[in-house]
C-alpha cells in the first residue's frame, strides 16, 4: 500500500530568473489583451438591460439582481488564491476569456430569467478564474521590474514589509510567506 506523501508549496526565490529576468514584453501584452476581451464580454449586461428587460418582461428588482448574480461567483476567488498557492492555474488564462465570451453572449438568447441568471453564473465563475492566475503570470513576465504583481492576504498571514525611509507610515508587502 502506497501512502501519499505531499510536499509544502514551492517558494520562487527572489533570484529566481522568472523574477529577476528581463521585461517579457510579449506575454504582458497577450494578458494584457485578454483582460480587454474578458473585461469588455463581462460588461454586455448594462447597456442590454433595457432590452432584457422588454424581452423577459422583468420588475425592476430582478433586473437590478443581474448584476448580483454576476459578482456573487467573486467570493470563490480566494479559495481559488489557495488552490493556485498549490498547483498552476495557467491554464485558466487561455479559458477564463472564452467561457466568458460564450456566456455573455448567449445572453440575449436567454428564454427565461432562470437561462440568463445561469449564464450570469457561469460568466462570474470564468471572471473570478481570470482575476486569480493573471496577475501571476504578469508578475513572472515582468522580470525584474515586478509591475502588475498583486498579493492575497488573509488574516493571521506572515508577511515581510518594505518601510519607506521618508514617510514611515508608508510602505509596501513585499512577500506572502505560504
Amino acid at each position: 500500500m502506497k501512502i501519499a506523501q505531499t510536499t509544502a508549496p514551492r517558494r520562487v526565490p527572489a533570484t529566481s530568473p522568472a523574477l529577476t529576468g528581463p521585461f517579457q514584453a510579449g506575454p504582458v501584452l497577450t494578458i494584457t489583451g485578454g483582460h480587454l476581451i474578458h473585461d469588455i464580454f463581462a460588461s454586455f449586461v448594462a447597456p442590454l438591460l433595457p432590452l432584457i428587460i422588454k424581452k423577459l418582461g422583468l420588475s425592476l428588482t430582478l433586473a437590478g439582481s443581474l448584476a448580483a448574480f454576476q459578482q456573487f461567483p467573486s467570493l470563490i476567488n480566494p479559495f481559488l488564491g489557495l488552490l493556485a498557492d498549490r498547483v498552476s492555474l495557467r491554464w485558466l488564462a487561455v479559458l477564463a476569456p472564452t467561457v466568458t465570451a460564450a456566456a455573455m453572449s448567449a445572453i440575449g438568447l436567454a428564454p427565461s430569467y432562470t437561462a440568463l441568471v445561469a449564464l450570469l453564473l457561469v460568466a462570474g465563475v470564468s471572471s473570478a478564474a481570470w482575476h486569480v492566475p493573471a496577475p501571476v503570470i504578469v508578475a513572472r513576465a515582468a522580470g525584474r521590474m515586478r509591475r502588475g504583481r498583486k498579493i492575497r492576504i488573509l488574516a493571521g498571514d506572515a508577511v515581510d514589509i518594505e518601510v519607506s525611509l521618508y514617510d514611515p507610515t508608508r510602505g509596501r508587502i513585499v512577500w506572502r510567506h505560504v
